[in-house]
């Protein structure tokens, strides 16, 4: 019953890195189709690549400020609060 388990936890595993590198190679072709159009002066890629930006700049105030948090739960949690 163990190998089944394992196996199918192997698929998953599989799966679900089979998926993060489609969605990779989505991103990085979007993002080439975004600075080719850029180059050109197309209205859309000028467009995109603002909004873009804007998405990035979120990310990484976000990924900062969650990083804060869980600093300070890990330390709440360290010192028994």
């Amino acid at each position: 019953m163990n190998e089944v388990k394992s196996g199918n936890i192997v698929l998953q595993q599989f799966m679900f890195y089979a998926i993060i590198i489609i969605v990779l190679i989505m991103i990085i072709y979007g993002v080439q189709k975004v600075y080719s159009g850029v180059k050109k002066k197309q209205k859309w890629a000028k467009t995109t690549a603002t909004l873009l930006i804007i998405l990035l700049v979120f990310l990484i105030i976000g990924g900062i400020i969650f990083y804060i948090y869980a600093l300070a739960l890990g330390e709440a949690f360290s010192t028994g609060l």
